[in-house]
């Protein structure tokens, strides 16, 4: 199975309301963008307008490796310098004034069109998925350096880090022991990356053992740090923990050797991870698959946070 073969292979579109009124210190534009993810162009539009970067809000990151659309909100800018951006990559179109700004999880959901080349469908329909994080999740080493910082070794973790972030390196060549000094030079939102991706891990393994204890028949789909679990027959939903601080210890925690308490960071506190929850299984809407020239198209709608890719690896895997 091929999928982002090329950009235009994976479309995304955002499902988000908008409160837009004649007025607002917002103005709200849709982001059309290519190959480029959000966090970038989001950064290119602060510089070229001029703005700190915190004055431009988003509802969600979107792939980098595809063509997506999303809402916006720029604080304190006219329709006309909106509409005069010329970017690369990037296609602004106005869309009203609002008083609210657009934050993290402010859509409702998304929908895709996707491209899968070199593979045949074993099913075709799909309502619901697991609620898997997939592999745009993780990246390279992201959850051994949040096992290693929740675990408090964070010598390893700096180590792992120098080669990455110049900031880290310069930092432990003037104080060689001073890891947690050597972390703190990195940005919270990059730290907390590697968090949240250990919580993601967590629960890709709580899941598939709830999968495996429900469904007399399941699929086993391998990806780079473990295994997915598909039933077979449709089982129960219901709510898994996102580990953190107010979680109540379970048999992933136990095995894994960690505490709930583990999550209260006090050597760098604003990365503590209280922990929430997440439904085991994710909706998916309108969903078609169609024979193309390139392969089959997938059609289909999913609420916010859930991957697009666990669907395509449902029906073909």
């Amino acid at each position: 199975m091929i999928i982002k073969q090329k950009p235009s292979d994976f479309i995304v579109r955002e499902v988000i309301k908008l409160k837009k009124e004649n007025r607002g210190k917002y103005c709200y534009v849709k982001l059309t963008k290519e190959n480029m993810n959000t966090e970038d162009a989001v950064a290119k539009i602060a510089r070229i307008l001029g703005l700190r970067r915190k004055d431009i809000g988003y509802a969600g990151s979107k792939d980098k490796h595809a063509v997506t659309e999303q809402a916006i909100s720029i604080k304190g800018v006219s329709r006309e310098r909106v509409e005069r951006l010329r970017i690369n990559n990037i296609k602004i179109e106005f869309l009203g004034f609002g008083n609210e700004r657009i934050s993290l999880g402010s859509h409702e959901g998304n929908e895709f069109e996707i491209i899968v080349r070199d593979a045949e469908p074993r099913l075709k329909s799909v309502k619901e998925i697991p609620n898997y994080f997939d592999e745009q999740r993780f990246s390279r080493n992201n959850v051994e350096i949040g096992r290693l910082i929740i675990k408090r070794n964070f010598k390893e973790a700096a180590f792992m880090l120098m080669n990455e972030y110049k900031e880290v390196k310069e930092h432990l060549s003037e104080q060689k022991n001073d890891f947690v000094g050597a972390l703190r030079k990195l940005p919270e939102k990059i730290l907390k990356l590697y968090i949240h991706s250990y919580q993601s891990w967590l629960f890709n393994i709580m899941l598939s053992d709830y999968i495996r204890k429900n469904s007399q028949k399941t699929r086993i789909v391998p990806y780079s740090l473990g295994d997915f679990v598909f039933p077979e027959i449709r089982i129960k939903n219901k709510k898994l923990p996102l580990i953190g601080f107010q979680t109540e210890t379970n048999e992933v925690m136990k095995k894994e050797g960690i505490t709930n308490r583990d999550f209260i960071i006090r050597e760098i506190p604003n990365i503590s991870a209280e922990g929430s929850e997440r439904c085991a299984f994710a909706e998916v809407k309108d969903f078609s698959i169609e024979k193309v020239k390139e392969g089959y198209l997938l059609k289909f709608y999913l609420p916010k946070g859930s991957y697009a890719t666990i669907v395509a690896k449902m029906v073909f895997y």
